[in-house]
């Protein structure tokens, strides 16, 4: 996984892991919100 921006050069390591764990976190509700729509959709019946 790359990241678009370059980190500065004064950033920790835990630093990084902090705002890795945050991205996967961020992915993690938005895979599971996109879920939750898709099956409402369905129910729906519109997809």
């Amino acid at each position: 996984m790359t990241l678009p921006v370059a980190l500065p050069a004064t950033i920790t390591r835990r630093e990084i892991r902090g705002l890795l764990r945050e991205e996967l976190l961020a992915l993690d509700n938005i895979q599971r919100n996109r879920s939750i729509f898709h099956s409402a959709e369905q129910l729906a019946g519109t997809s």
